[in-house]
């Protein structure tokens, strides 16, 4: 008698159903994407850059033609069913250029996010908890953004050489300090919180605050401020290579592509459109992606 109950109680654990906690934690995550995505801007962005990343991450399939091979009969070829956008003042293919700028672009805008936004955080985190480290680091941060982005990106760029890495480098350095200033403003705030003056009178170690307590709620700011920089990051690579100081003129690259064709504006318009479009909707995509999530992130538009 007692086997059968203890096999029937068994039986009836591995029947549980999952606990509440879980399915309503589900739901939760998948109402917060739909409230997210249902401002129509913000999902038009979001695809677009869907669409970017993946023409990025397959330019080597989807690009019909070499990016850097030259073809001097077919130098100025407006658009046609072989070259669908035409081709540029050394024969080369506008389309496929600007496949592969995409990636160039993507690569340092991303690179230049990750690196200035850990930056950033770290810089921000030790002037807003601690103060003797306020004043120094803040007086830096303010020193660098006193020069204007180009300006200051230019300056690395003639130092350090026009590589991609060298871009990488100098964007993360220009956008840094701004990452700094609002992560430093978030963590004095969340510092003055009676959670974490509690864990501090408890006996918690200054790592402990900041990894568990303060961090965590600062990642609102900080994701938005990412978004948008990912956007400035885009165009102000564009406007290095377009200056002749960012990429290499061999790598294709939507600012080359824009410096060329400022030659041929009015004999082959086609070599200056593609990648100014490409440009303005990459960071309108952005910015509507950042928008969103600003508003999302808010409590004060919770009702988005």
């Amino acid at each position: 008698m007692r086997q059968a109950t203890h096999g029937g109680s068994s039986q009836g654990d591995r029947l549980k159903p999952a606990p509440p906690g879980r399915r309503n934690e589900v739901f939760r995550v998948l109402a917060s994407v739909k409230r997210l995505f249902r401002r129509r801007i913000v999902l038009y962005g979001a695809v677009v850059f869907l669409i970017l990343v993946l023409v990025a991450v397959f330019a080597d399939v989807l690009a019909p033609f070499s990016p850097t091979g030259m073809n001097v009969r077919s130098r100025l070829h407006s658009p046609s069913s072989e070259f669908w956008l035409g081709t540029d003042n050394l024969g080369r293919d506008v389309l496929s250029r600007l496949i592969h700028g995409a990636r160039i672009s993507l690569i340092a805008g991303f690179a230049s996010v990750v690196v200035s936004t850990v930056a950033g955080v770290i810089i921000g985190t030790l002037a807003g908890y601690y103060p003797r480290a306020d004043t120094l680091l803040m007086r830096i941060m303010d020193g660098l953004m006193a020069f204007p982005v180009i300006l200051l990106a230019v300056a690395l760029m003639a130092a350090l050489g026009p590589t991609l890495i060298n871009v990488i480098i100098a964007l993360s350095a220009v956008y840094a300090p701004r990452t700094a200033r609002i992560v430093r403003s978030a963590v004095l705030g969340v510092k003055q919180t009676p959670y974490v003056e509690a864990a501090g009178a408890l006996g918690s170690r200054n790592a402990r605050i900041i990894g568990r307590h303060i961090l965590p709620n600062c990642l609102s700011p900080i994701i938005v401020q990412a978004t948008f920089i990912f956007a400035y990051a885009v165009q102000a690579e564009a406007a290095l290579s377009f200056l002749g100081v960012g990429v290499p003129p061999s790598v294709p690259s939507w600012g080359s592509m824009l410096s060329e064709a400022r030659l041929y504006m009015t004999q082959a318009p086609w070599m200056m459109i593609p990648p100014g479009l490409a440009i303005a909707v990459t960071v309108l995509a952005l910015n509507s992606i950042g928008d969103g999530l600003r508003d999302f992130l808010d409590p004060r538009f919770s009702d988005l």
